[in-house]
């Protein structure tokens, strides 16, 4: 009898314990859901994570947390809610509109873009989607996104998109019906005609002879074919920015169109130039950018960094492979 009521009481006390954990989880939740609506983001992710100490698994306080980081464009801190997220509770309509923003944000195009139009298929109406969109599958060169921007771009990365990329996709060709082949010898009267059993009027097969003599004779004579010139582009392209900053772009992408460059905003006191070599692809995405040292002045390592993360951010015109470089010119202030 003695253990029953000692079990009893455990049970209760376990019961009551649990009912407060409730009561005190709710109430932080309730909490962080006004400090979100009233948009005090510190202070509405603060009291999502209490919460999610106490049980990742309540309600989308993760998910919460994730919106109240993005309105601090807390991205990467976004990302890593979204997918704490997915493993706790699977996926969700706003997780996949977050994740494609960030990753936009971020500069992650080729992963925003699956994101993204999956997150317009459940907010069509929603323009920082649609937008996002637009830039990221102009910066990725990514064909996936036609169908959506085709109909819907709006923004002038959208437009630019559609007119650079999804312009140059082939059409599918139409299939050959069958029984429309139009090589077969014609007949006359059940009997197959040779080309050579035809009679012509034609002067000019009067010299059918002459002219299979010359090709006899012409495949034996080597033909010597012409190396085509090679152009070299060495036209110097020089955008001035404001008064501190001006960016070249030469060695062999200087006549190339420029369809989308960065912002870019400069604090220093140093004056001299960043250069950086990129690659750019048929689509006009930099695939490759890579810091120039022996034509670098400038040996501020912050510097350096916002050249390179800017040189991959420039958009060219369709065009061959090619590489070429981009340079600062710091005037400094």
């Amino acid at each position: 009898m003695k253990y029953v009521v000692t079990f009893i009481l455990v049970f209760a006390i376990s019961i009551a314990i649990g009912q407060n954990v409730e009561s005190e989880i709710g109430f932080i939740y309730m909490k962080a859901e006004y400090l979100l609506e009233t948009e005090r983001y510190d202070e509405a992710i603060s009291e999502y994570s209490k919460v999610i100490n106490i049980d990742p698994s309540y309600k989308d306080a993760i998910g919460k947390r994730a919106t109240a980081k993005y309105a601090l464009y807390a991205f990467s801190g976004v990302k890593s809610d979204i997918m704490e997220s997915i493993s706790i509770n699977g996926i969700d309509a706003n997780g996949v509109r977050l994740l494609g923003l960030s990753n936009s944000n971020m500069g992650n195009h080729q992963a925003a873009v699956g994101s993204l139009i999956l997150a317009n298929t459940l907010f069509p109406k929603d323009k920082e989607v649609l937008s996002a969109l637009g830039t990221s599958a102009l910066k990725s060169g990514d064909h996936r996104a036609c169908k959506v921007l085709e109909k819907t771009s709006s923004n002038d990365d959208g437009k630019r998109y559609v007119s650079t990329i999804c312009a140059n996709i082939p059409k599918a060709k139409p299939s050959k019906k069958r029984g429309s082949d139009k090589t077969k010898p014609s007949t006359t009267d059940g009997v197959n005609t040779r080309v050579d059993d035809i009679v012509t009027n034609d002067p000019k097969s009067k010299n059918t002879d002459a002219e299979k003599t010359d090709q006899s004779q012409s495949k034996d004579t080597p033909v010597v074919e012409e190396e085509p010139e090679v152009v070299v582009d060495d036209v110097v392209n020089e955008i001035v920015i404001d008064e501190d900053l001006t960016i070249i772009v030469k060695n062999g992408l200087g006549s190339r169109r420029i369809i989308d460059q960065p912002s870019i905003l400069l604090l220093s006191e140093k004056a001299g130039q960043v250069t950086v070599d990129i690659c750019v692809s048929t689509a006009g995405r930099v695939e490759s950018a890579k810091l120039n040292e022996s034509e670098t002045t400038i040996n501020t390592e912050s510097l350096k960094s916002l050249a390179l993360r800017k040189a991959k951010e420039f958009w060219f015109g369709r065009g061959d492979e090619e590489c070429g470089t981009i340079v600062l010119v710091i005037n400094g202030g």
